[in-house]
């Protein structure tokens, strides 16, 4: 499903944020102009729409279980409100993918979900939302981003790959850890970083 960004998006600069890698886009992006945006309320009908249009096998990789239209609507609702920060990235005003990150028990950890639309996969649009989100991290003073998704989530798997996590199985899910600003695993331990800080993140409560 098509969905348009507003029409005067305020676009959050490479040079605010060093690690959004918009180079990674693919070929049919790059000639086009593409922003990193920080979406709020004026963005909700872009943002429901695009998870409204995820098919059924991405909507339950996104929220471990297939979630419905209602569904999603409540939950676009709850992130507006309860999401620490949420980012999409528009090329030629077309709302391609979004991060959104969400606090933990640890406050100096935060935590990633991200959707990429249908058409736009395998374009690098997950890629340069994950160095968008670690640079909002690291802005924000935070020590670790994480991720957590199915083992069998190949998708995530190459995304967070890019940015060479540490990788917990934890049951049947990967818990991707990516340390910002060079902090030690260790003093993250220390300061209760373990897993038990981590929860799926996120549905809304339904």
């Amino acid at each position: 499903m098509t969905s348009l960004a507003p029409e005067a998006p305020q676009p959050v600069l490479a040079a605010e944020f060093p690690f959004t890698e918009l180079s990674h886009l693919g070929s049919s992006a790059r000639s086009l102009r593409r922003d990193i945006v920080s979406l709020s309320l004026e963005h909700r009908t872009a943002f429901r729409e695009l998870l409204l249009g995820l098919d059924a096998s991405s909507r339950s990789r996104r929220f471990a279980c297939f979630l419905s239209d209602d569904g999603i609507l409540r939950h676009t609702d709850y992130a507006v409100r309860e999401a620490a920060w949420i980012a999409g990235l528009f090329v030629a005003k077309e709302l391609c993918g979004v991060v959104e990150l969400y606090e933990c028990r640890d406050p100096q950890d935060i935590e990633a979900a991200f959707a990429v639309a249908s058409a736009w996969r395998r374009q690098g649009v997950g890629t340069a939302l994950l160095f968008a989100a670690i640079g909002w991290a690291r802005m924000s003073h935070r020590s670790r981003l994480r991720m957590m998704f199915s083992r069998n989530d190949w998708p995530m798997r190459r995304v967070a790959s890019k940015a060479e996590p540490q990788l917990d199985l934890y049951m049947d899910e990967l818990i991707a850890s990516v340390t910002i600003g060079g902090v030690s695993r260790d003093n993250l331990d220390e300061n209760g970083g373990g897993n038990q800080s981590l929860k799926r993140q996120p549905v809304a409560e339904l």
